[in-house]
């Protein structure tokens, strides 16, 4: 007999020899644990559908009054746990007994729930449709309802969950996968529903459950198709553009941005789709062809585009913000950020057709005054900074010539930089886009002629490339500088004791001078007091205008 081969008496056996309740053994640490090691007496005992009963009684059931602790925590946790032990005898009860199943899938159709009771109900709900998948998803095929129960839950991010892991599963039903069954019953459409104005408390969560649901959908799959449809996004962009429900427009585009950009990956060709009879045959449009063969996403978003050019400069919400000089102002708006958002993701895809309905439309104009119109806001600088620059580098000489034309921009850049107000925060990112349309004039003969007519664009422009040279420098400087005097220095090992390795690099420093601001995109530490002003002024305009918009 081997010395290592004994075990510890378990105090699961002493409840076992007596008269003994459920109660009991939910207070006893090591039923859970035994319950996973298929211990007998304990699981005979367990699966009787009086104490699965009880079981679910403790999962679905939010005790009322004064009851004891461990009646309104412990018990539920430790049910839980009991259910979801992969146990064949404990799932065998409930499939049997489908009205154990009803009264577990069910929960999700009170109009109230407890958050912390719905995680448990959601653990379970995973664990026996995992393990059981072909029955659950039989029975789910008969009681759909208890779906629309769980969509109508959605601020409990363990539903999220649940959702994710149903349309992973391989399953059939009639002939159909997991998701075209999901799309036959309007799963997508349900879910968009819930960005109307009746949730709107809500919407915050529902944003956020169809993004991760989105992420979750491999590629060419129904329901990212069904996402993709003219239906679904005629769908989104009628409900979050409703002028009664104005809420819901940051969120549903926030939507709409995760789809947007998704479309290169959805549309990429898929060399097994041949052979994918659900997934189907995926090409890739013509960058350089015309919007018919675009993406649906990006040719409904072009046929609303005007709606959201004048949603830019007047959106469906306007809130005031104070300052710290008492001074009103308007905010300038998650509505308007997440638009200039879209513009970016589109103009990532670089269609050609979509980008000369962009260059004929007011867009670009508009976002120009929105800098001058929100002097202190760096999220619309950074923004209208991005797309300028990103329009330009996408296009041939003809376009760039025509921007220029229509914005007037280098007319306006020179203005800018007259101006005597104080603080102008956006100058930075003026000065940015003057380096950039440098960078690209030096590419583009025509460009650069052009430019070379507007009085006063040239000495602007060396104006702006010499500060540029200045901070470099300073931050090279900065970079090699002696450690203050009361920082000891680092320890220089003697490479005799070194062995031939290379982990050891001298004068290597680790640490970086400069500031890490969000604000901070030059890195580098020589305008870090500039860096922190702009950083500052941009925290507190946004913590006002969150306060204002909620």
């Amino acid at each position: 007999m081997s010395f290592w081969n004994f075990s510890f008496p378990s105090p699961i056996d002493d409840i076992l020899k007596k008269s003994f309740t459920l109660q009991e053994l939910l207070d006893e640490d090591e039923v859970v644990p035994e319950t996973r090691n298929q211990k007998q007496e304990l699981i005979a005992f367990l699966c009787t559908k009086e104490n699965i009963s009880q079981l679910i009684t403790y999962i679905v059931t939010d005790p009322v009054g004064e009851v004891p602790t461990n009646v309104k925590f412990r018990y539920p946790v430790v049910a839980c746990e009991l259910l979801c032990a992969e146990n064949n005898d404990i799932e065998r009860v409930l499939l049997e007994n489908e009205d154990l199943l009803d009264r577990i899938f069910g929960f999700f159709e009170a109009p109230k729930i407890n958050l912390l009771l719905a995680n448990l109900v959601v653990k379970v709900s995973k664990a026996i449709t995992s393990s059981k998948m072909e029955p659950m998803l039989n029975y789910l095929k008969r009681k759909f309802h208890f779906l629309d129960g769980f969509i109508e839950h959605l601020e409990a991010s363990a539903v999220t969950e649940f959702f994710t892991r149903l349309i992973s599963m391989d399953g059939d039903i009639d002939g159909m996968s997991t998701q075209q069954w999901l799309t036959e019953n309007g799963f997508i459409e349900k879910l968009i529903y819930k960005l109307g104005v009746k949730y709107v408390e809500i919407h915050s969560d529902v944003a956020q459950s169809i993004i991760e649901i989105i992420t979750a959908l491999p590629v060419g799959t129904p329901l990212l198709n069904r996402f993709m449809s003219a239906d679904c996004v005629n769908l989104l962009f009628k409900t979050i553009m409703d002028p009664g429900n104005p809420r819901s427009f940051k969120y549903g585009m926030k939507v709409f941005n995760k789809l947007l950009k998704g479309v290169n990956t959805v549309l990429e060709e898929n060399p097994d789709s041949e052979d994918d009879e659900e997934k189907g045959k995926i090409t890739k449009p013509d960058p350089l062809g015309p919007l018919e063969q675009l993406p649906l996403p990006v040719q409904i978003l072009i046929g609303h585009l005007e709606r959201f050019i004048a949603l830019l400069d007047h959106p469906l919400s306007i809130a005031q913000v104070i300052d710290q000089s008492n001074h009103s102002y308007e905010a300038f708006s998650f509505d308007r950020i997440v638009i200039l958002e879209t513009i970016d993701v589109l103009l990532d895809l670089n269609y050609l057709a979509a980008n000369k309905i962009l260059l004929n439309c007011d867009l670009f104009s508009i976002a120009l005054g929105l800098i001058f119109r929100f002097p202190h806001n760096n999220f619309c600088h950074r923004s209208t900074e991005t797309i300028f620059v990103k329009f330009l580098e996408n296009s041939g000489p003809d376009a760039q010539l025509s921007f220029l034309g229509r914005t007037k921009l280098p007319m306006k850049l020179l203005e800018a930089e007259k101006t005597t107000e104080k603080p102008a925060l956006y100058k930075p990112y003026l000065h940015r886009m003057i380096y950039s349309i440098g960078e690209i004039s030096e590419k583009s003969p025509s460009l650069k002629s052009e430019l070379d007519t507007v009085e006063g664009w040239n000495e602007l422009l060396n104006q702006v490339k010499e500060e540029r040279k200045k901070l470099e420098t300073a931050s090279s400087a900065a970079k090699v500088e002696e450690e203050p005097s009361f920082f000891p220095p680092p320890a220089v090992p003697d490479p005799s004791e070194l062995d031939g390795s290379d982990t050891y690099e001298e004068g290597r420093d680790d640490d970086d001078e400069d500031l890490n601001l969000d604000d901070d995109q030059d890195m580098d530490s020589a305008n870090d007091a500039d860096d922190y002003d702009a950083d500052q002024a941009e925290i507190l305009l946004t913590k006002q205008e969150i306060e204002a918009s909620a």
